[in-house]
């Protein structure tokens, strides 16, 4: 199977792939106060059964990981996607607070399904009717000698219909579960290059490929994964007032490929931006990349040049979403 077929399969069926490089516990009376003063975006507004997703930054205000933070009505847990990173300064930071406490879980395990077919394999999983979960909740949910203390989140990256299954279980286990989930319908596990660019295709931000070379939040189009209008205090806080001079457009080329990143990329034989990101799918037949544009050139219509490859901007999303059209049930 190439890189390609696996998109396709996302786009067509359903996928599987792993959330949660780390994933942590955190507990005590004073834990959304906390974890908030940590994340771009306060979970102090979110109830019992919802999730959040965000960037975590640094001083500076750049990007060093991006989690997800499943409200519970006792505890909150954050599912890290770069590995334990954030995560072990997170317990550190504890350390000095008192009423929280951080636990690093090894025993719970957590994928994502995505794609038009994703709320047929994960149907099972709850007590109620999967149509009624809302896009930002989360339910208990279990399989008998696969996953216990599980829950079943509705959320994604890729545009499709999407979940979160994580729990205390085997993630191979699970894994094949859920793949086998949908009589005469085929999923597959998902690779990293196939869910980038189903991703960045409806310009959902992904962390560390998308901030590459330091690039900042507002030329991303990542401003809705911060509190850019939040009152509090929190590290790593951005100036939501200035203005870019840059900012990043999706890009299509019809002779099969995108230039590697860093590549120029010309409009008349003038240096309008850089490559920033390309993708790398065997067996497609069209090119899909992200560029770096100065303004006014980033924005979707454009015909561009790069390395004597022709480019077209394009808007986003950047594909027909079969979840769009589909309904549950």
């Amino acid at each position: 199977m190439t890189t390609f077929d696996e998109y396709q399969s996302l786009r067509t069926a359903f996928a599987v792939y792993p959330r949660g490089g780390a994933i942590a516990r955190v507990t005590g009376a004073d834990r959304e106060t906390f974890i908030s003063g940590l994340l771009a975006r306060t979970v102090e507004f979110n109830g019992p059964g919802t999730l959040l997703e965000t960037l975590v930054l640094n001083e500076g205000g750049s990007p060093i990981d991006q989690v997800l933070v499943l409200v519970e009505e006792d505890d909150l847990l954050v599912l890290s996607d770069d590995a334990s990173r954030f995560l072990d300064s997170l317990a550190t930071e504890a350390e000095s607070v008192s009423n929280v406490d951080v636990e690093l879980l090894s025993d719970v395990t957590a994928l994502a399904v995505e794609g038009p077919a994703a709320w047929r394999a994960v149907a099972a999983l709850a007590d109620g009717e999967i149509a009624t979960l809302a896009l930002g909740e989360f339910v208990p949910a279990r399989i008998d000698g696969v996953l216990e203390d599980g829950r079943l989140a509705r959320t994604g990256t890729t545009g499709e219909y999407g979940y979160l299954v994580t729990g205390r279980g085997d993630a191979a286990e699970l894994r094949s579960h859920l793949l086998s989930a949908v009589k005469g319908v085929v999923g597959v596990e998902i690779g990293r290059e196939a869910l980038l660019r189903a991703s960045f295709e409806v310009a959902h931000p992904m962390f560390p490929e998308l901030f590459d070379n330091d690039l900042g939040i507002v030329e991303a189009g990542a401003q809705w994964l911060t509190g850019l209008d939040r009152e509090d205090r929190y590290r790593g806080r951005i100036d939501s007032s200035a203005e870019r001079s840059a900012g990043v457009v999706a890009v299509r080329s019809e002779d099969g490929h995108v230039p590697v990143a860093g590549t120029e990329v010309t409009a008349a034989g003038e240096k309008v931006g850089t490559i920033h990101w390309a993708s790398r799918l065997e067996g497609a037949e069209d090119g899909f990349g992200l560029a770096l544009l100065e303004v006014p050139w980033c924005v979707p219509g454009l015909d561009l040049e790069a390395a004597g490859v022709a480019l077209r901007t394009v808007s986003r999303p950047a594909v027909a979403l079969r979840s769009w059209t589909e309904p549950i049930g």
